[in-house]
């Protein structure tokens, strides 16, 4: 089962990040990406990963129409090893789909914190500065599962 991290402005309180932890997929598929994208959409978050054990996807909003079918998406990929071992997280990633998520969180507090300091250099081009700037002094919150379209947690 995945699990969702938002990244909270700390003074609007508005979700500027979305993330989502596979640890059950090696990768992610079409139909993956596209629902998650389609989430994004939704809660009008320009910026989100999508982790796995073995990439991360970084994905931004292009705002190339007001439409979810029409919308379209620039996506990057980063190996989520060069992630956790750029913020300094043990490496590998761990078995347990919880600790797997603390790892994570672990990075997005790291980069969050100094990204100059914490952030791989193979990720720069692709998370500065959306996934940076959205980081910087945020309060991270995680649930269990995905936010589908009727959950509550907007």
């Amino acid at each position: 089962m995945a699990r969702t991290i938002a990244a909270l402005d700390p003074l609007t309180g508005t979700r500027a990040l979305l993330v989502e932890v596979h640890r059950e997929l090696t990768s992610p598929s079409h139909a993956v990406v596209a629902a998650f994208e389609e989430r994004m959409f939704v809660r009008n978050v320009r910026v989100g990963l999508l982790v796995t054990p073995s990439k991360t996807l970084v994905l931004r909003d292009t705002l190339s129409s007001m439409q979810v079918p029409g919308n379209k998406y620039e996506v990057h990929e980063v190996q989520t090893a060069d992630l956790l071992a750029g913020a300094r997280v043990a490496v590998p990633v761990e078995q347990s789909e919880e600790a797997f998520t603390r790892q994570v969180v672990q990075m997005l507090e790291a980069v969050g914190s100094s990204w100059y300091t914490f952030l791989h250099p193979s990720a720069v081009t692709s998370m500065v500065p959306d996934v940076v700037g959205n980081l910087a002094q945020a309060n991270l919150e995680v649930w269990d599962g995905v936010l589908e379209r009727e959950d509550a947690a907007e």
